[in-house]
């Protein structure tokens, strides 16, 4: 038995339905693109194997059509647990108002306010400590206003500078909301937004996407913001949404939201060379009074199922051989690619042993152990495979 886990671990994926007949179907039948558990006279089992001493394997056909076999195993000798798709989350954090309370509290001009950004996800690079961000603003107005757009744009001039986007920083305010009359179209990364009649003058305040704006200059149809819209290209329909695009009261406090990016969404993801891994950072705060606290909003989770781990698996998986080590350098390994960058997946995992090999002089039965992954697309409800290992997706 290998002492790296990742060596002792298989996975198939099933992006399809198997089409398959319980007691009828082949392992050589089922579509291709999916999985089945299959008897040892190769015929799909779909009824619950868990309490059967008969042997069972997994099979999965690949898109090209090749059958992929797993292990034999006995159903009454496996553990397994399934696990249905979760969605991954990103990290979402406040430094003053937090949508709910919190401001910046009272500022001075002059004041010295500085932000350090812990990024933790560069630990292993950085000798086991992460890469701390400095982001400073010197007040030049003694209003929560100037400090937030101040530090936003420091921040956002020190983040431009990494290989990847790491964090979105927007700001947020708590003043009361009045929904625009029209439809108002948004575009990422520009100042200018198209609303008819919108009734904005410059100085005014305005909410987009729940995200906060100063109006620098308008016009009757248009208006021009004070930082650049950092959400989606859009329009936001007024009659469908309730205070999506919206003017604000005066008067409110100011707040600034740091939400975590998926730096492969910009970057792409090669399973073979990345890692799939979230944005995790810590921020602390100083120059501020004692009234201004950061709030730690949504935790980073990499969620169940989701492509990015299925695809790494894949790979970590072939250097269980499947039929025989083939990872090389010369020439380049191609690798299996059977994981869809456009489905989820529920997870059934099956934890086994092997003990085929009785000593003949110390009679002693050791036993190996191994896992098992099954990835089916959660849109499949199991198809039928979590049923003949005892379990139940929805």
């Amino acid at each position: 038995m290998s002492i790296f886990e990742k060596d002792v671990t298989y996975q198939y994926i099933g992006n399809v339905a198997n089409g398959a007949t319980d007691g009828t179907t082949k392992a050589e039948d089922i579509a291709a693109g999916s999985v089945a558990i299959v008897d040892s006279s190769n015929t799909v089992e779909e009824n619950s194997i868990l309490s059967s001493d008969s042997k069972y394997r997994i099979v999965q056909k690949l898109a090209n059509g090749k059958l992929v076999y797993s292990p034999y195993f006995k159903g009454s000798q496996i553990s397994v647990e399934g696990k249905e798709y979760v969605a991954s989350t990103e990290q979402v954090s406040y430094l003053g108002y937090n949508t709910t309370s919190g401001s910046l509290g009272t500022i001075a001009v002059d004041d010295l306010l500085t932000l350090s950004v812990y990024l933790h996800q560069t630990s292993p690079v950085v000798n086991n400590t992460p890469l701390v961000k400095t982001i400073p603003f010197k007040a030049q107005a003694a209003t929560q206003e100037n400090a937030s757009k101040g530090l936003l744009e420091s921040f956002d001039r020190q983040f431009a500078r990494e290989p990847y986007p790491m964090i979105k920083a927007e700001r947020v305010y708590s003043g009361a909301l009045t929904e625009l009359t029209n439809d108002t179209t948004v575009t990422n990364g520009s100042k200018t937004v198209a609303s008819d009649g919108h009734g904005l003058t410059a100085g005014d305040i305005v909410s987009l996407r729940d995200i906060a704006y100063v109006v620098t200059s308008a016009t009757t149809n248009e208006f021009v913001l004070d930082t650049p819209y950092k959400g989606d290209t859009e329009t936001i329909v007024v009659a469908s949404t309730v205070d999506q695009a919206a003017s604000a009261a005066a008067g409110g406090d100011w707040g600034i939201k740091f939400t975590g990016l998926n730096r492969f969404a910009s970057v792409g993801f090669d399973p073979v060379t990345d890692t799939y891994s979230k944005v995790r950072f810590t921020i602390s705060a100083d120059g501020f009074d004692s009234s201004v606290s950061i709030t730690e909003d949504t935790e980073a989770t990499e969620g169940e199922g989701t492509y990015y781990q299925v695809a790494n698996q894949e790979i970590y998986s072939a250097m269980n051989s499947y039929a025989g080590r083939y990872v090389q350098a010369y020439p380049p390994t191609k690798y299996r690619t059977e994981a869809d960058d456009s489905t989820t997946y529920d997870t059934l995992v099956l934890n086994a042993t092997d003990s085929n090999y009785t000593s003949a002089t110390t009679g002693i039965n050791p036993k190996s152990l191994y896992t098992m992954i099954i990835r089916l697309d959660s849109t499949l409800t199991g198809d039928a495979v979590d049923t003949a290992l005892g379990e139940s997706f929805s």
